[in-house]
């Protein structure tokens, strides 16, 4: 793990060692046109040049990457139907595209087999369970699905627990454990996990940096805020605008609007506002802002929108 995003120099260099990658199975399988082992490589390397392509708006090749990751994968699984890594790669497929926005999709499926967001869930636990050489990164896609879009805790609690004790090292494993924690109302296990990140942050350990202490007091103002601790969760919300840090822009938003959400739970609509359009000021995009748009017009009243 590197806590920082990859350059655009770095990236080019990965696409181009893929694109060798690729050429050198590719002419393996024109050999060995029924060997599962690569036709699962090459359905995990061109679903990695997918991800590579659409992040740079690479569209038409990402377009065609995917293309040949659904067809390798699915290769894959018509000669050895046990192979069940595959299904990572499937899964992955299946669900992002049932989640593409309905006016794209007319246009998509003209191109690409529509997804589908239960079969692709489906596909995802199976290789989960049975996969070898996927099985942890299943485990990884599952809990950010449930924790981020399915919002389903519940499933997410024993994906967190387990990657959390197989990884300690991996500082997102421990934000996600402690936001599963919380938003289950399990207070004691979600301040056990608060405390371990400020150790780790103090010593350094690990991955973790100084970098991520505004995501630290974010988090822990999420927890007392979940909890109705108001004044702590506020002064934890202050600490997290006081100590911005460019790369988590969005947790400052987050600290904003949930300041915002507190004023108005007692009662102090005129705060709240302020703190929305603070919130609505910080340079980034994403739900936080979103939602901090929607309550300085109609003022939030319940803890119904919790969020990481």
């Amino acid at each position: 793990l590197q806590d920082r995003e990859p350059t655009r120099q770095e990236m080019d260099a990965f696409l181009t060692a893929m694109r060798t990658l690729i050429a050198k199975a590719e002419a393996r399988l024109r050999q060995a046109p029924d060997e599962p082992d690569l036709l699962l490589f090459l359905g995990m390397a061109w679903g990695s040049k997918a991800m590579i392509d659409g992040i740079w708006g690479n569209y038409f090749s990402a377009y065609e990457a995917i293309k040949r990751t659904k067809s390798y994968f699915d290769a894959c699984l018509l000669h050895q139907p046990t192979r069940y890594d595959a299904y990572y790669g499937l899964g992955l497929y299946d669900y992002t595209l049932s989640r593409i926005a309905w006016y794209y999709r007319p246009f998509v499926h003209l191109a690409l087999p529509p997804g589908d967001r239960e079969r692709g869930l489906r596909e995802l636990t199976v290789a989960s369970e049975r996969g070898t050489a996927t099985r942890m990164l299943a485990k990884l896609a599952l809990l950010q699905t449930y924790t981020g879009i399915e919002k389903d805790f519940e499933k997410a609690l024993p994906l967190a627990d387990e990657l959390l004790r197989r990884f300690p090292s991996n500082p997102e494993l421990y934000f996600r454990a402690a936001l599963v924690y919380s938003e289950l109302e399990r207070f004691p296990e979600a301040l056990e996990v608060g405390r371990r990140i400020s150790a780790n942050l103090e010593l350094g350990r690990y991955h973790f940096t100084r970098e991520m202490l505004p995501r630290y007091f974010q988090l822990m103002g999420k927890i007392y805020m979940d909890r109705g601790d108001y004044p702590t969760a506020l002064s934890f919300f202050r600490k997290t605008i006081e100590q911005p840090a460019p790369r988590y822009a969005w947790v400052t938003a987050w600290a904003w609007t949930r300041t915002g959400m507190i004023h108005d739970l007692l009662g102090e609509r005129a705060g709240a506002q302020q703190s929305y359009r603070m919130a609505l000021a910080v340079e980034t995009d994403g739900i936080a802002k979103k939602l901090a748009r929607y309550y300085l017009n109609e003022p939030y009243r319940k803890e119904t929108a919790r969020q990481p």
